[in-house]
């Protein structure tokens, strides 16, 4: 069985989207890069397996950090808790514009999104 699950594992594509936004807020545009991973969203095949941890790497400008991607219908994006300093989350419509927002600083940023496989 658990071979079997192994090997379906594998023969299963990988849905991995990159995402690349240019977003702005009146000064000079900022790039953002991440990956949405849909196979993280899969539920375990398994019950007693433990949750999945949704994790992906973003670049922004010259920050890199860890964030939870998030999958809503068609929209996506991350969000990031950084505890006492805030969090900071961005929302990437199904058309591609995307707004980019941080607590408790107020910036927010607008801009489009191109989603790629």
């Amino acid at each position: 069985m658990i071979r079997a699950a192994l090997l379906a594992l594998l023969a299963t594509p990988t849905q991995a989207q990159d995402v690349r936004c240019t977003l702005n807020d009146g000064s000079a545009p900022v790039q953002v890069a991440f990956t949405i991973n849909r196979n993280q969203f899969v539920a375990p095949m398994d019950p007693k397996d433990p949750p999945r941890r949704k994790i992906t790497q973003v670049e922004m400008g010259r920050d890199r950090f860890l964030a939870e991607p998030f999958l809503i219908g068609a929209v996506l994006g991350f969000w990031e808790d950084a505890e006492e300093v805030g969090s900071r989350m961005l929302v990437v419509q199904p058309g591609g514009d995307a707004k980019y927002s941080e607590t408790p600083s107020g910036r927010s940023l607008t801009g489009t999104c191109e989603v790629s496989n």
